[in-house]
């Protein structure tokens, strides 16, 4: 991934780089504890190699397990907005689903993938396809869920005011940082 930063000059001469990444798929008694810590020390050490900046900073934002995490936590501009039009009764039985399952998180959702099986993201698919089946659905379009399509426009809509309160474990640290950086810049 280096390699792909210094293919681009401007990012030589910031004062940090954000990555994104998440982590599903990461068997938690696999993972040291210190893993993250680990890999971004890795990655500052390598990014300070190749910027101009001194004290440049590498914010690794993770999203536990996947980015659909956020579109739950902040409901109202994640999976509930106007944005993504879902069947509103499916929209309200995926809320329910969703519910459920997050009170047998006990520790936050963005500790799904030690409690469950399969990925958020395919669990999410397929809750919304089983939910267009009880219900009368004119609009298939109305009926699914596709990172790929709805992703990046619900991401662009989300409070991350609203994510800090909810994503402690690894979004409330990032976004802290990033907002440190305003503050110094």
């Amino acid at each position: 991934m280096l390699n792909e930063i210094k293919k681009h000059s401007l990012l030589t001469d910031c004062h940090a780089i954000l990555l994104e990444d998440d982590l599903d798929k990461r068997d938690k008694d696999i993972i040291p504890k210190d893993f993250l810590a680990q890999t971004q020390e890795r990655m500052l050490s390598e990014f300070n190699k190749i910027t101009t900046k001194h004290n440049a900073r590498l914010i690794c934002l993770y999203a536990a397990p996947e980015i659909e995490t956020w579109f739950i936590e902040d409901w109202e501009n994640g999976f509930g907005s106007q944005k993504y039009v879902l069947d509103h009764q499916i929209k309200a039985g995926l809320r329910k689903a969703i519910y459920d399952m997050k009170s047998k998180c006990n520790q936050g959702f963005e500790r799904y993938h030690q409690h469950f099986e399969p990925k958020l993201s395919e669990w999410i698919s397929s809750k919304i396809q089983e939910l267009s089946i009880t219900h009368v659905v004119t609009d298939p379009a109305k009926a699914s869920y596709s990172k790929r399509i709805h992703g990046s426009v619900l991401l662009q809509q989300l409070d991350p005011a609203k994510l800090e309160a909810q994503c402690r474990l690894y979004f409330s640290p990032a976004y802290r940082a990033i907002q440190a950086i305003n503050k110094d810049n």
